[in-house]
């Protein structure tokens, strides 16, 4: 698929090999210069801009439109993931309103009370003959951050839901089909809000296929979606006993099999309500997956194959990938080379160990690559975090199988617990470094995984 240079670089290098590629891709991936760039390349008129910014790249993003808008950017808000602070140059008619996730919590609901003010309030301007525009920033992350309960629900019965599916296993396309009927912002919701006013959507891409719909759960685009799909997945996996216990999804479960107590469906494909919307992905999977593979032929590799929109369950995808690489190794072709792969993967909680998507692919691909002293792969969260820890992935070779049994520990163990995270801890000793620890991005684009063969 594309030349190497001349180079041929060593086996033990395999770690500097995957830092050099995460640090490409994450400066492809910079949702400042991103945004910036979509922005002068379709420029606003000369109105004034009000911005709303949601999901985990956020604050980069607003940065990168107040560099261009400068003082046609009014007014705005921006739901920052906590912890993150304003940058120097910040729009400083921007508030930024701190959020949790993966989990939402009262900051959330207080955040997206003000979006919806500021929605309702463009709406209101629009409808009075205002020329002002609406900048929505969109990206991964943002369906937690965005969480406004309707009447009849609380925020403990919409965490509970989101808490049980998650553990069970449910893709996001699942996840965000619930989401878009429990709350009063998502399904395109908030573009009937901000309705009749000119709508701008830049949106960086977190999802397998880019769907608009998808993406923080679509609030600005038609939802084909329904209250009956929605609870369906509720049934799907209650039935499939998911972690969490379906019992506790009760109230849930009746909201969407009443159409919400009787409230209005999310705003379908032909609704009014989108007439002046404009939506544009600025960023996605597919541009982390291009920066990898400049970087890996930079380095002298071949890049055998490059495989986008993988799903599925986390340690059959290891596994995958580990049998791909395999492959690779045994047959005649050019030293060295890769394989490319991005999406999103899952994990259906049985354990009670402590891990993240990456790990326990990568954990399962130790398993399979036990011998191969050939074959190096890793896998990260270009967000930076891997589920609950201070990862956001793992980097392992053939011979890690090797150094666990030395160490006297059990890789399967750990992956039948989901303790991923536990066993690359113990496995960061003697100059090994197996977690890749980039401390949150600032950007989100889903997973990137990669496997090298010398």
């Amino acid at each position: 698929m594309s030349t190497p240079n001349h180079t041929t670089p060593p086996p033990e290098k395999f770690r500097d090999h995957f830092d050099a590629v995460i640090t490409a891709v994450l400066a492809a991936c910079d949702p400042r210069e991103l945004t910036a760039r979509a922005l002068r390349a379709e420029p606003f008129s000369s109105a004034p801009v009000h911005v709303i910014a949601f999901g985990k790249a956020s604050m980069s993003m607003t940065h990168g439109a107040g560099e261009v808008l400068g003082h046609r950017l009014r007014i705005g808000c921006a739901l920052a993931p906590a912890g993150v602070s304003r940058p120097a140059g910040f729009p400083q008619t921007v508030a930024a309103y701190p959020v949790d996730h993966p989990l939402p919590t009262d900051r959330n609901v207080e955040a997206a009370q003000v979006v919806r003010y500021f929605s309702e309030d463009f709406g209101k301007l629009a409808a009075a003959g205002s020329d002002a525009q609406l900048l929505v920033l969109i990206s991964g992350g943002g369906s937690a951050q965005l969480t406004l309960p309707p009447d009849g629900l609380s925020l403990a019965e919409v965490r509970r839901a989101t808490d049980f599916l998650l553990r069970a296993g449910a893709d996001i396309h699942e996840l965000n089909t619930v989401r878009k009927h429990i709350d009063q912002l998502k399904g395109g919701r908030l573009a009937r809000m901000a309705a009749p006013g000119k709508v701008r959507v830049l949106a960086l891409s977190d999802v397998v296929g880019d769907d608009l719909g998808t993406i923080a759960s679509g609030p600005c685009h038609p939802d084909k979606t329904t209250f009956a799909d929605a609870a369906a997945v509720v049934k799907k996996y209650q039935r499939g006993g998911g972690s969490g216990g379906g019992g506790e999804l009760s109230e849930i479960l009746n909201y969407l099999q009443t159409d919400g107590y009787g409230s209005t469906e999310s705003p379908k494909p032909a609704d009014p309500v989108f007439k002046n919307v404009r939506s544009t992905i600025i960023g996605s999977n597919h541009t982390a997956l291009e920066a990898a593979q400049v970087a890996l032929v930079a380095m002298g590799f071949e890049v055998a194959e490059m495989v986008n929109s993988v799903s599925g369950d986390a340690a059959t995808v290891g596994i995958d990938l580990a049998r791909r690489a395999k492959k690779l190794a045994d047959s005649p072709g050019p030293r060295p080379a890769a394989i490319i792969m991005g999406g999103e993967t899952t994990v259906r909680a049985v354990g009670n160990g402590v891990g993240g998507r990456n790990q326990e692919l990568a954990l399962a691909a130790t398993i399979e690559l036990d011998g191969r002293h050939d074959i190096a792969l890793a896998a990260f969260a270009t967000d930076g975090v891997d589920g609950p820890t201070d990862s956001a992935g793992a980097a392992v070779n053939g011979q890690l199988a090797t150094i666990a049994a030395v160490a006297r520990l059990a890789p399967a163990a750990f992956l039948a617990q989901n303790d991923s995270h536990t066993f690359f801890s113990r496995m960061d000793i003697d100059g090994h470094r197996t977690l890749i620890r980039t401390g949150p991005t600032g950007t989100n684009v889903g997973d990137l995984l990669v496997a090298l063969v010398y």
